[in-house]
């Protein structure tokens, strides 16, 4: 078993030393197979909407891509469809086999299918398949094998025209419709033939296969074997290209016409492209990555790409890109690696072994001659240079390329990459599997000299300052190393730690600075050598806040970076010696390099070359900056679908031409997705950033990405304005689109459901007032009767507390009454006393004792002094008498306005009860002047004989 698997790996080495790889440059080729369109294998014809969709005629249908998604229509009697036309208003015409019509947007971003052919005549109806297509205002023609049909699409009338020849071809140049057939070239005048054109007889003895409009007002003719005819000015001729004879052996059948460019399509060779003028031929295989050799149709879009329909798939070649590949699907070198560029020889790293080709390198299709170099079979990492000696960085280990052949320097496994000391051009580290290891020059041959103790790990990715230190990107993040004198050991500094979650960091020098790359940040060394965070160098690039994969510059100083997906050149202006000009996008496309292992190689001619998957890269930027005036690509909103229920529900779908849209949507599909996209089909891939807001708020885009759907969940009614942007088609302004649409309120929020609330809620108000007022009647009620009571109660308690306090002031004037009374008693009864005293005082007089006397008389003046003191306050009498008796006095006085004061007194007496003995003190009267008294004042009063004095003054209360 072993001594078989030598033989074979001695025999694999043979193969690969006698091995010629062939290695071109060939233009960037999009696949899209059977699988991905959903569809029939062979693709008759093709045509782009004005919206810039593309459209193909299919063995199953109508193919539609958007740029994004592909759509299958069928037509009704046939499943081929043989020709498509776009329409001036919109309509797409096609033609099958017994059938043809146009297909016209159905309103939700579909398309439905509208025959013509059922109003031929039933005479005509079989009439075979439709090759060509032609409009002119409101006529459209259709092109079979014998006839053509004339419909008005205005009136709706259709007519034959009898071409009475086999037709081949049919095309429309400006308004005028020419047909191709066994007789030679006709023009359609009205319902009649007009022809052959001079010189058109030839094409009787050959093949034709198809026409095409050229320039204005020119057609081509392509035959079989015959080769290219021009009509120009009523005359056919021959029209020579470059690609004749390739054309001739390979048996034409397709023709497509630019502005700049011819394409040839044939049955087993691919096709061909030219200039204008037929020079300049460029070919496209299946080795160049073409799915299959057979062109049945061709087609250049709006931005200048040929579409190819193949018997097998659908082909996209990008003629005018500014990447071109060194090789195709079938011719691979394998995946590049590193390319490197010493003197006379460019060395090809790849992950199947080291490759030599001239240098420069040639941006011409023509085979580079890449030969293998001997001993290097299998996995290249890098290639560089100490002194004179290019070395080779393997799987394997560390060889020196000589004369064509890799020799093993060391019998260490492993090596990653190369760099020189900038201070020591004889010594040079080598970072491996395991650690750094010196090199050096003895005898002009590389050596290692020793290993640099405490680095032990993988060493794939450092650079040396020009202080001789070596940055290194670890697990740790990236550490710089400073070598003692004898550079066998370092001491290790972390300069800045790994990124969380970002295991990968990376280091390039640049114009002698180092850059340091984690995650989205990066970093440059000063002139000083310290790292720092502001722009300095990376002014060139994107700034700081990028991460950067590899940065070079050209002869013409222009700077060249990866950044990202992106391959971005930022352009010297030669005229101000400044990078004042913004940096031009070459191209941007996920997943293309080998990351980690991404360099750049200027060669020269405003060209680089860029490692990558499929192998190596070319890069124009003139291209690119021709590329610049192409026609921007048309952004859309494809479709507008709910997601609420199990089955998603299209509510609206892109047309063309557009049609307005009132786009409103139940509550209970208020969860929606939206699809959106743009055909961009160029070398950059578009970056979306979406935002939808809510009318009367303010809303923010999300971050960008590629994904071209956005989903929105469980939205409130109102009306909403999604927006969507697109960036990455050459750094050019993004573009937006937008769609309003209005999610409608849930049923209990319409109007109508409004009406009933509202007169629910009125009713429900109307009985809550009534029972409210029968309520609140029955609580005044209630409260009304409470009131009285309480109201009865504390009147009764107030006439009761009043009372109370009558009675006590009733007690107290009269105890006031009672005290005057007595007061005017004690009074009389000193008058008496003072009499009595005074009687006797006479008598001491009269017996001469005048000492008793004047005893005495002193005694009566004290008791006289104290009864002045307590003389009665009538006034006061009459106000508390008046008070207790209910003004009593007042009354009396009213009644009798005549009335003394005696009189009022004995009034009071009378009043009082009081009978005239009592009263006769009082007044200081004797009774018989009490009698008289009242005798007088009845009299006054005017009283009869039985009228009672005390009767009449209570008639007074």
């Amino acid at each position: 078993m072993r001594t078989l698997l030598r033989h074979l790996a001695v025999a694999a080495a043979i193969l690969f030393l006698s091995a010629r790889a062939e290695a071109t440059w060939q233009l960037p080729v999009t696949n899209y197979q059977m699988q991905d369109y959903g569809a029939g294998t062979q693709n008759w014809c093709i045509a782009q909407q004005g919206n810039d969709w593309m459209y193909v005629g299919n063995n199953y249908g109508l193919l539609e891509f958007d740029g994004t998604r592909w759509r299958l229509y069928g037509i009704w009697n046939s499943t081929h469809i043989f020709s498509v036309r776009i329409g001036e208003a919109g309509r797409i015409f096609v033609g099958g086999d017994n059938e043809y019509g146009y297909f016209e947007s159905d309103g939700l971003g579909g398309l439905v299918f509208r025959p013509l052919s059922t109003s031929l005549p039933e005479a005509y109806r079989n009439f075979g398949s439709v090759w060509g297509i032609g409009e002119v205002r409101n006529l459209v023609y259709f092109q079979c094998d014998e006839h053509i049909f004339v419909h008005n699409m205005e009136d709706g009338s259709v007519s034959v025209i009898d071409g009475g020849m086999l037709i081949k071809a049919c095309e429309q140049v400006g308004e005028r419709i020419y047909i191709v057939g066994d007789k030679g070239v006709f023009r359609i005048e009205g319902l009649s033939l007009v022809g052959p054109m001079k010189g058109s007889e030839a094409l009787a003895r050959l093949e034709v296969r198809t026409a095409r409009r050229f320039e204005a007002d020119k057609m081509l003719i392509g035959t079989s074997f015959g080769g290219l005819f021009i009509m120009d000015d009523g005359e056919v001729r021959p029209f020579h290209t470059d690609a004749d004879d390739y054309v001739r052996r390979n048996m034409f059948y397709s023709l497509a016409v630019s502005d700049s460019h011819i394409a040839l399509g044939t049955v087993p060779g691919g096709g061909a492209i030219t200039g204008n003028d037929g020079r300049g031929a460029q070919y496209v295989g299946v080795r160049d990555g073409l799915q299959n050799s057979t062109a049945l149709s061709l087609f250049f879009d709006r931005f200048g790409n040929l579409w190819c329909g193949l018997d097998n798939g659908i082909d996209r070649i990008s003629v005018d890109s500014p990447q071109a590949q060194l090789y195709g699907r079938f011719t691979s070198l394998g995946t590049g690696y590193c390319m490197f560029a010493d003197r006379q020889t460019t060395y090809i790293g790849t992950n199947q072994g080291l490759f030599t080709a001239s240098n420069p390198l040639s941006g011409s299709d023509e085979d580079l001659g890449a030969r293998p170099v001997a001993g290097s079979m299998g996995q290249v990492w890098s290639v560089g240079r100490i002194g004179d000696c290019v070395v080779c960085c393997h799987d394997k280990g560390l060889f020196c390329v000589e004369n064509g052949e890799a020799r093993p320097i060391t019998k260490e496994r492993g090596f990653w990459q190369l760099r020189t000391f900038p201070l020591s051009s004889d010594l040079a580290v080598a970072g491996s599997y395991n650690g750094l290891y010196i090199l050096r020059l003895k005898d002009g041959r590389p050596e290692i000299r020793n290993k640099i103790a405490g680095v032990d790990g993988p060493c794939k990715n450092f650079e040396i300052d020009n202080n001789n230190r070596i940055w290194l990107a670890t697990e740790r993040g990236v550490e710089r190393l400073t070598l003692n004198g004898e550079m066998t050991r370092c001491s290790s500094e972390l300069i800045t730690p790994k990124t969380e979650g970002k295991a990968y960091s990376n280091v390039i020098k640049f114009d002698g600075r180092i850059i340091i790359s984690h995650a989205d940040s990066s970093y440059a060394t000063d002139e000083s050598g310290r790292l720092t965070s502001n722009e300095g160098i990376l002014k060139l690039c994107d700034g700081t806040g990028c991460f950067y994969n590899a940065i070079d510059r050209d002869e013409d100083g222009n700077v060249w970076y990866i950044v990202g997906d992106a391959l971005k050149v930022r352009c010297k202006n030669q005229r101000t010696g400044g990078y004042d000009l913004p940096p031009v996008l070459i191209w941007d496309i996920p997943g293309f390099y080998v990351y980690g292992y991404t360099n750049i190689t200027t060669v020269g001619g405003g060209m680089a070359v860029v490692n990558c998957v499929q192998g190596f890269a070319l890069a124009n930027l003139r291209k690119t900056q021709a590329g610049r005036l192409l026609a921007d690509p048309k952004l859309f909103v494809r479709e507008l679908k709910s997601i609420s229920s199990h089955d998603a529900k299209v509510i609206y779908g892109q047309s063309y031409p557009a049609k307005p849209h009132d786009i409103e949507i139940p509550y209970n599909q208020n969860s929606v997705r939206l699809t959106y996209g743009c055909p961009l089909f160029r070398s950059v891939s578009a970056q979306y950033s979406c935002q939808l807001r809510r009318e009367g708020e303010n809303a923010e885009f999300c971050e960008w990405t590629r994904n071209i759907e956005k989903e929105y969940s469980f939205l409130k009614s109102g009306r909403y304005t999604f927006t969507v942007r697109m960036k990455g088609d050459y750094d050019t302004a993004p573009q937006t689109a937008s769609l309003e649409f209005r999610i409608l309120p849930p049923w209990y929020r319409t109007w109508w459901a409004y009406s009933i609330w509202t007169l629910l809620a009125a009713g429900a108000l109307t009985s809550i007032l009534f029972v409210s007022h029968r309520r609140a009647e029955k609580q005044r009620e209630r409260m009304q009767l409470t009131y009285a009571l309480e109201s009865q109660q504390k009147e009764k308690e107030i006439l009761q507390l009043q009372n109370e306090k009558i009675e006590t002031e009733l007690k107290g004037k009269s105890q006031e009454l009672a005290s005057i009374l007595l007061n005017n008693l004690e009074r009389n009864d000193l008058i008496y006393k003072v009499k009595h005293d005074l009687s006797k005082i006479a008598d001491d007089l009269q017996g001469n004792d005048t000492a008793l006397a004047l005893k005495r008389i002193s005694s009566m003046q004290s008791r006289l002094t104290e009864d002045s003191a307590q003389k009665v306050n009538w006034s006061q009498f009459e106000q508390n008498f008046d008070i207790v008796n209910d003004k009593f006095m007042k009354k009396l006085q009213a009644r009798f306005p005549w009335i003394s004061a005696n009189e009022k007194k004995l009034c009071v007496y009378i009043h009082m009860g009081l009978i005239s003995k009592e009263i006769a003190p009082l007044m200081n009267i004797s009774v018989r002047g009490v009698e008289m008294l009242r005798y007088r004042m009845r009299k006054k009063m005017d009283l009869q004989r039985e009228d009672d004095l005390e009767t009449v003054f209570k008639q007074l209360e």
